[in-house]
């Protein structure tokens, strides 16, 4: 299990997706087959780590950065929990993020929140003036809200809680394998 853990998302959706011209000892095919989906537990450490990161990043440290009048740094926690949102929705997919370059088209054709894609352009392409602030602010708890919807109907976590750092931890600790559950 670890192992999965340590393999890029681009890296296997590379491996998984696009035609197979030619596989007369069906290998390849098997061997796709078996990288299409994380592990269930793996799925979950995943989905858990990317909640911590959205809840660290989006709804502590942006408002954190903008009472201190640190404008560059909030837009770096906005990347960051952009970045860790996204993530967070393909897992919930079942798919695989491709590289960052094709990142935004994908995210458009998922059936579960792939609506989300211009609320994140507007995240990452608008500044923090003071009047967007309160909007931006209000973004991220409609998408930790909508996440959080997600993880709950998914059976990952017990209630749809907003508060990602409490639904992180209640999804990873839904993880059957020990040393999984009790790794970092």
């Amino acid at each position: 299990l670890e192992q999965w853990l340590s393999i890029p998302e681009n890296a296997l959706a590379e491996a998984t997706n696009g035609l197979i011209f030619f596989d007369a000892y069906g290998l390849v095919t098997e061997i796709r087959k078996r990288l299409s989906s994380f592990p269930e537990d793996v799925l979950r450490k995943r989905v858990a780590g990317n909640l911590l990161l959205m809840a660290q990043a989006g709804q502590y440290n942006y408002r954190r950065c903008l009472s201190h009048g640190e404008l560059a740094a909030a837009q770096l926690a906005i990347v960051e929990f952009v970045e860790s949102a996204m993530s967070a929705v393909f897992l919930l997919n079942r798919k695989y993020q491709p590289f960052y370059k094709w990142r935004f088209r994908a995210f458009r054709e998922l059936p579960l929140l792939g609506d989300l894609a211009d609320t994140f352009s507007f995240l990452l392409c608008s500044g923090n003036e003071d009047i967007i602030q309160a909007e931006k602010e209000n973004m991220i708890s409609e998408i930790s809200l909508a996440v959080s919807t997600l993880l709950y109907e998914q059976e990952l976590t017990g209630i749809p809680d907003p508060d990602l750092e409490t639904q992180a931890y209640e999804v990873n600790n839904r993880i059957k394998d020990p040393n999984l559950r009790n790794s970092h």
